[in-house]
């Protein structure tokens, strides 16, 4: 049997092993809710690891050498690598470790994570702390401004999120905060640009064709969303194709019950057949819930709160996580709802619904529909 991505059985496969892995990322929502800076500290080289045991002098050595390497990095504009100097220097001093020891087998859980954040006894010693931190976390955000042609609303966002962390070490730095406005300022041309890019064409009662919709942004210039909308069709005609595709589960072959058996799935048991055939189901009828769960994963929860403040929910009522992060996919869904048109017969049809509701949903979370003023907000459920 072909086991390939295309093949509806070998999808379905790989989705029923994802189950435990989408299971266990409830056991983590404190942690994927951190910057990616701090996230990626649990995952460092040993030779970053082994500085930690060092005595200050010779970490914030190390750390210096590991930042310089990171400017060279800059200098030479190489970004992602330059990040990466900046991330373990930071990672010298603020860090988490697993206290469980067979974590890489069991996954990442909130209640096994170790915060480590080194504090000096010196006050000159913290000083060069600070001003190392500081300085990365300039250089990190640093890439929103300088590579403004792949940052949206949604990269500025984040990188006013790290900004913040410097802030917050040192509030009177007239760097941080000459670069917070020009961030800040930015983002508001960029949401300026999406409302004008796309103001007016989702109230006209009548959608274009996708693909029209796509030439009239290439002859604007904005080859980035027709390139995204053009996507998402060839995404929806995949759907499609694979709607046409089913798969009895209830009846399985040997070489099903085989394959499934070399993924760790018993084909035979009843059960499983029925969570398979589940599984098909939802494939075969995906819908604007799909889209919506995907998004909200891309979100920060400042843009959430950013959402819900729109929308008029007073987010600081809530204090438990999963209740914010639902109560935001209700709104989503509720606004999807709201912009869908009456369905017609054409799968062509289908095919420019499913675009523009998309493209919709990614202007709306940024702030691009909204006729209200960016409110600030802090993010009530990241680290300090």
């Amino acid at each position: 049997m072909d086991m390939s991505a295309e093949n509806p059985f070998a999808d379905l496969m790989t989705k029923a092993v994802k189950l435990k892995g989408a299971q266990q990322a409830q056991l983590r929502t404190q942690f994927d809710s951190w910057p990616q800076y701090f996230q990626h500290s649990l995952f460092m080289q040993e030779s970053v690891v082994t500085v930690r045991s060092k005595p200050f002098p010779e970490r914030i050595a190390s750390a210096e050498d590991m930042k310089a390497v990171g400017n060279a990095h800059f200098n030479a504009e190489a970004y992602e690598e330059a990040v990466a100097e900046y991330e373990k220097a930071l990672a010298v001093f603020k860090y988490l470790e697993n206290k469980d020891p067979g974590w890489k087998k069991k996954g990442i859980e909130d209640g096994d994570m170790l915060i480590t954040d080194f504090k000096c006894d010196d006050a000159e010693d913290q000083k060069r702390l600070d001003a190392l931190k500081i300085s990365c976390y300039l250089n990190i955000a640093a890439q929103a401004l300088i590579t403004p042609a792949s940052s949206g609303a949604l990269e500025f966002d984040r990188a006013i999120a790290d900004l913040q962390k410097a802030y917050a070490v040192d509030p009177e730095n007239r760097e941080v905060r000459k670069m917070l406005r020009e961030l800040m300022e930015q983002r508001t041309k960029q949401r300026a640009l999406d409302k004008e890019t796309f103001s007016g064409m989702f109230n006209r009662g009548q959608v274009e064709e996708a693909e029209a919709l796509a030439r009239g942004f290439e002859a604007k210039g904005k080859t980035e969303y027709a390139a995204e909308i053009r996507e998402k069709i060839a995404q929806a005609q995949d759907i499609r194709n694979r709607r046409m595709k089913c798969v009895d589960f209830f009846n399985p072959t040997p070489e099903m019950i085989k394959n499934a058996k070399e993924s760790g799935i018993d084909l035979t048991d009843r059960n499983v057949q029925q969570l398979l055939n589940d599984l098909q189901e939802e494939e075969r009828n995906k819908n604007a819930v799909e889209s919506v769960d995907s998004l909200l994963k891309s979100m920060s929860n400042t843009e959430i709160a950013q959402l819900l403040t729109r929308e008029g929910i007073d987010y600081h009522k809530i204090s438990d996580r999963e209740q914010f992060l639902e109560t935001a996919r209700q709104v989503l869904l509720s606004k999807l709802d709201d912009q869908k048109e009456p369905p017609k017969s054409s799968y062509a049809r289908t095919i420019v619904l499913l675009a523009i509701a998309w493209t919709l949903l990614r202007l709306y979370t940024s702030g691009g529909l909204s006729i209200l003023s960016p409110t600030k907000v802090m993010d009530i459920f990241d680290e300090d």
